[in-house]
């Protein structure tokens, strides 16, 4: 079986599976890079396990040509999307194809994820939203005041707001899909604040049916464009590479552990795992400053006013 058929057959299965848009989008710029390096023709059973790991280490590495970081390792994430792609390619060519597995487990060991985003500051936000069109500004606006994953409000339908209808205070955002729909077996309902309201009233307009939020043209978003239009923000302000278009979620976490704790950030967030939403709280020392002086003076007053246990 060639490598392009065995590929369009892998993602075949993952459209029957219900993977989303984005995540199939994802898997196929990946495993292009695949075709790209061994040829569409190529025949999957005959590729060793020196070649695919010639593979890794190339498409993990900037290429020697690159501007500012010729030969340099790509970041943890980047090398753990590409692995974690290839790890998947395998074992459905083993399952479903019964073409053996060639990469052993120790060649697929994924790199540590280092904390390498950075959240913009209030600053850099208004350098950015005054550069930008009105249809992205709202987008954008939305995902700092939801921490919403950008897929999810890209998504989101006018008629899957509970209840419907403006001014949508205290309404909230149902989502069929989302990422941890499998985990959870429930829709995902993202909270909309007073904020929001006023964003989403502004972006349906008289609107009953269709995306919550369209481009100033009237069409639909999707994930890629939208980052694009962030980075292209981002390098006309020569803003740091750090700051990226999922960072309105790391923004929004970080906001909500510093004033109602880590507990009421993972429920917005919607992780099923804490652990996850540790990886998004990022609190400066000022914050931190704050919360020491805050637990010194409940301790203060505890000790100052015992309760009366008569």
């Amino acid at each position: 079986m060639t490598l392009e058929t065995l590929i369009n057959k892998f993602l075949k299965s993952c459209r029957r599976k219900d993977a989303s848009a984005n995540t199939l989008r994802s898997y196929r710029s990946r495993l292009n890079q695949l075709l790209e390096h061994f040829g569409t023709d190529h025949e999957y059973s005959s590729i060793d396990r020196e070649e695919f790991l010639d593979y890794l280490h190339t498409v993990n590495h900037w290429p020697a040509d690159h501007k500012t970081k010729p030969g340099e390792e790509k970041s943890g994430s980047t090398q753990r999307l590409n692995i974690i792609v290839l790890q998947l390619l395998q074992d459905y060519a083993e399952d479903f194809h019964q073409l053996p597995q060639v990469l052993k487990k120790q060649d697929l060991e994924k790199p540590a994820v280092g904390q390498r985003e950075r959240i913009a500051t209030d600053a850099e936000v208004a350098e950015i939203l005054n550069l930008a069109n009105p249809g992205w500004i709202r987008l954008y606006q939305a995902l700092r005041f939801t921490g919403a994953r950008p897929g999810e409000l890209i998504s989101a339908l006018i008629e899957k707001i509970d209840p419907a209808g403006p001014p949508f205070t205290n309404a909230v955002i149902v989502v069929e899909k989302h990422k941890t729909a499998r985990k959870t077996g429930k829709p995902r309902k993202i909270p909309i604040g007073s904020h929001v309201a006023g964003i989403i009233a502004e972006s349906v307009g008289d609107r009953q049916r269709g995306p919550i939020f369209l481009d100033d043209k009237g069409n639909p978003w999707n994930v890629p464009r939208a980052s694009r239009i962030f980075r292209k923000i981002r390098q006309q302000l020569q803003l740091p590479t750090e700051i990226v278009f999922y960072c309105t979620r790391h923004e929004f976490g970080s906001k909500v552990a510093a004033t109602g704790g880590i507990n009421t950030a993972k429920e917005l967030l919607g992780h099923t795992d804490i652990k996850t939403t540790q990886r998004y709280i990022h609190l400066s020392q000022q914050q931190l400053r704050q919360g020491q002086e805050a637990a010194f003076l409940k301790q203060h007053s505890d000790v100052s006013n015992p309760t009366n246990p008569g």
